[in-house]
């Protein structure tokens, strides 16, 4: 659920999955120094989607301990930077002339993969606890009623 973005050269797309952010908690960050820096203060360990070695698949990476996936722009890639931090590296295994996938494409396959063997490793524990999915789920609902009460104009006399 926690995203943390970088600056870079190429913006978000305004398109269909702006949406989206209602349903994650969004971190911006001025650096990708900074945004490493908080990321394994909380207890990560950073991997990095790339094509450098050695590569594993999503289905083999540890998950004794909580991760962190960082993506990079589209045609960019992760920065040097980040893949100089990174714990190890993950990629999809691919064959034929495209070694390539669009990001969102590539994260929805890696993060579905690591989900799903990360509730087949830990069962209930890889998910949200009960106390703190009810209390996200609470607060996404009053957000979204406050969203929809109308705002009433104030007349002046």
């Amino acid at each position: 659920m926690d995203v943390h973005l970088v600056p870079g050269k190429l913006q978000p797309s305004k398109g269909p999955s702006r949406g989206v952010k209602r349903w994650l908690n969004i971190h911006d960050h001025s650096t990708t120094k900074e945004a490493i820096e908080h990321i394994k203060s909380l207890g990560y360990s950073l991997w990095v989607a790339d094509f450098s070695s050695p590569p594993i698949s999503p289905e083999e990476m540890p998950l004794d301990s909580p991760v962190c996936i960082w993506f990079g722009a589209e045609f960019e890639g992760v920065s040097a930077e980040a893949r100089a931090a990174a714990d190890g590296v993950v990629t999809i295994p691919m064959r034929g002339f495209s070694q390539s996938l669009n990001v969102s494409v590539a994260s929805a396959l890696i993060l579905r993969a690591v989900c799903e063997r990360a509730r087949e490793l830990h069962g209930e524990q890889a998910l949200l606890s009960p106390a703190v999915r009810d209390a996200l789920w609470k607060q996404w609902r009053e957000r979204e009623e406050a969203k929809r009460r109308p705002h009433h104009l104030l007349a002046r006399s």
